[in-house]
């Protein structure tokens, strides 16, 4: 099974939950692929940003400013063909809510 999980980024700290997953998944015969953007305004300044491992992919997005609001916009079609299940983490302050 093909599982992709889309975080909205990737800070240092989930690196390992998320090795970990992979680790059992493969004993199960799962794949799983972790999908992640660049972190929002308000999360830049933490600086928790984390470099990628194995089977953790960027996704790129496109932003579009108008006055005051800032738009954010992704295209998950190309990982979704290649997933049986699809999950994505949602939160309040994410903007993808």
């Amino acid at each position: 099974m093909k599982v992709v999980i889309y975080a909205p980024w990737l800070p240092k700290y989930r690196i390992p939950f998320y090795e970990e997953l992979t680790r059992l998944g493969s004993d199960s015969n799962i794949q799983y692929k972790i999908y992640f953007t660049r972190p929002p305004h308000y999360a830049k300044s933490r600086n928790d940003n984390a470099s990628p491992s194995q089977n953790m992919f960027y996704l790129r997005k496109f932003q579009i400013f108008f006055f005051s609001r800032s738009f954010e916009f992704q295209n998950p079609l190309k990982i979704l063909e290649k997933a049986d299940l699809f999950i994505v983490e949602h939160s309040i302050r994410n903007s993808l809510t």
